[in-house]
């Protein structure tokens, strides 16, 4: 079902802390909730996104899916950013955890993170 690892987990709300202001004392609980066997994960992280500030774990056929939203009242041109940048760095978290599911990473998977890491840095350096 849909579980994630511990360090997964940490990486995830390392990404909630930098890009969405999500609070460091929320992470045990975080890293502990998202190893619960459950169809869907839904977790209220707050942070710049208000009190509905929510990242969303699923796992279904096409793989984890990740992503982040808010309360539509809470929604502004500063909001839509952050939520915009935090789904895209969760983007390559979910590359990840698909291909440590399915199989010990190769050579080619860890030059496709190198790659996807380094994206992400040219675009945070922006």
């Amino acid at each position: 079902m849909s579980t994630l690892t511990e360090d997964a987990a940490n990486r995830v709300f390392d990404v909630l802390i930098e890009k969405a202001g999500a609070h460091e004392s929320h992470r045990e609980g975080f890293v502990y909730y998202m190893a619960e066997d459950v169809d869907l994960h839904e977790f209220r992280f707050g942070g710049d996104l208000g009190p509905g500030g929510k990242l969303y774990f699923q796992r279904s056929t096409f793989g984890p899916s990740l992503l982040v939203d808010c309360y539509s009242e809470s929604l502004s041109d500063e909001t839509e950013a952050i939520i915009e940048e935090v789904n895209r760095c969760l983007s390559g978290i979910d590359y990840l955890i698909k291909v440590t599911d399915e199989r010990e990473l190769t050579p080619e998977d860890e030059e496709t993170i190198r790659y996807l890491m380094e994206a992400k840095r040219e675009v945070d350096d922006e």
